[in-house]
């Protein structure tokens, strides 16, 4: 009779923590689906800057407008690239940068 309630609570503990990581994986890979990488992202042909208004808002604030833009609800990973030399910023409503160092997003995930 011991033996049976050690092989059923093995049994048991088994199926649940099968059942957990199956469960995790399934979150995992539809979460990575979901995502959307652009790469050197742009508006109308134009580099996006790395700043969402001039020199501030760099960063996370100018991935996450650009992703709700593309109709996602926001910037999971993104990367600087410096010196792409003619970027839009978002928040600027358009102005543009034309000097040599301003930079850009090389990517952009969104989700």
């Amino acid at each position: 009779m011991y033996a049976m309630k050690i092989f059923f609570f093995s049994n048991t503990f088994f199926r649940f923590s099968f059942s957990l990581v199956f469960f995790c994986l399934l979150i995992l890979l539809t979460n990575s689906a979901n995502a959307q990488q652009y790469d050197r992202p742009t508006i109308n042909r134009i580099r996006i800057d790395y700043c969402y208004t001039f020199s501030q808002g760099c960063g996370k604030k100018a991935a996450d407008a650009f992703c709700m833009g593309m109709g996602a609800s926001r910037a999971s990973q993104f990367q600087l690239e410096e010196k792409v030399g003619y970027t839009v910023n978002i928040g600027d409503r358009g102005s543009i940068c034309q000097q040599p160092n301003c930079g850009g997003f090389l990517f952009i995930m969104c989700e």
